[in-house]
């Protein structure tokens, strides 16, 4: 691809969620324990979307959590590429800024194929959505 190309793709993308890039990620866990305490959950047995409102961030951010009832490290990890990969092909549903979410798997999730994972998580989503546009009505 030319870069002009590339360029073009670049601005056309702008105002999508693109939580691949380091700088919508959550990372330490004082970020993490903020959303758990000051935000609103949407919960279902498999996952929870936690999400708190910025009102000086420019981007959206997003941190993957799962429960360490789930079991070994290795199926933890399995479960967060997992709702990484949910979160990349839903990635235009969610706002590009002004919000920190977290996305919790439970120990149920584990056992969960991905399009189950994926329709829990959408319903999370819409959930989340329709809280926001009774909060701006309000």
């Amino acid at each position: 691809m030319s870069t002009q190309g590339r360029d073009r793709h670049e601005r056309d993308a702008s105002w999508l969620f693109l939580p691949q890039r380091k700088e919508h990620h959550l990372r330490r866990n004082k970020e993490f324990q903020t959303v758990y305490r000051q935000g609103r959950f949407f919960a279902s047995p498999d996952l929870v979307l936690y999400c708190l409102p910025q009102e000086d961030a420019q981007k959206s951010r997003i941190g993957y959590s799962v429960a360490r009832k789930a079991g070994s490290a290795v199926t933890r990890n399995r479960v967060k590429r997992r709702m990484r990969e949910l979160v990349r092909h839903h990635a235009g549903k969610l706002p590009s800024s002004g919000y920190d979410f977290v996305l919790l798997a439970r120990q149920a999730a584990v056992d969960k194929s991905f399009q189950v994972l994926e329709t829990t998580y959408t319903t999370l989503i819409s959930r989340f959505l329709h809280w926001c546009n009774q909060a701006r009505r309000h």
